[in-house]
């Protein structure tokens, strides 16, 4: 019996000679793997929908051991996400957090719609990154607020004032 669902692709697996395992966070099965027969072939007709992060609509079918994939088109590919480095390693730790969290397969509404508008909203936002310890950083910056006078209480007093 074919089952149908909306999904985002998290991980991919090489399985056998031509095969992958595909791990997808979906919104009517929660995380499921499923198997891509033939998909490292060059001819295979499902590689191009089943990139990493691509929210695709698929269907597949119980198998012996395996659901197996039978079919998927790409809704979103998220390509301007894609584009950027610091972007794409931001996904690749969202999903690996997803994978290891989520024991499949569990159904979870709220955690479907927070992928799906983080997924939808990441393109838009600035990422800075900070090269420096956060917690040197701040005593840094105390030392240099007491060494110019601006500021005369402990470092330990200071911390109990800061939200």
């Amino acid at each position: 019996m074919y089952q149908r669902s909306r999904g985002i692709i998290l991980k991919k697996i090489d399985f056998k000679e031509d095969d992958e395992i595909i791990t997808i966070y979906s919104d009517e099965f929660g995380k499921i793997d499923l198997i891509s027969k033939g998909a490292k072939k060059i001819v295979a007709k499902l590689t191009p929908s089943l990139q990493l992060f691509n929210l695709i609509d698929f269907e597949f079918v119980n198998g012996k051991s395996l659901k197996t994939i039978t079919s998927a088109t790409v809704i979103n590919n998220f390509k301007d996400s894609q584009n950027d480095l610091l972007k794409i390693k931001v996904l690749m730790k969202t999903a690996k957090i997803i994978d290891k969290l989520i024991i499949e397969p569990e159904k979870d509404s709220q955690l479907w719609e927070f992928l799906l508008n983080f997924y939808t909203v990441l393109p838009n936002v600035k990422l800075i990154v900070s090269l420096r310890n956060p917690v040197e950083q701040v005593l840094s910056r105390y030392r240099y607020m007491v060494m110019r006078q601006m500021y005369n209480k402990t470092f330990e007093e200071a911390l109990k004032e800061q939200p």
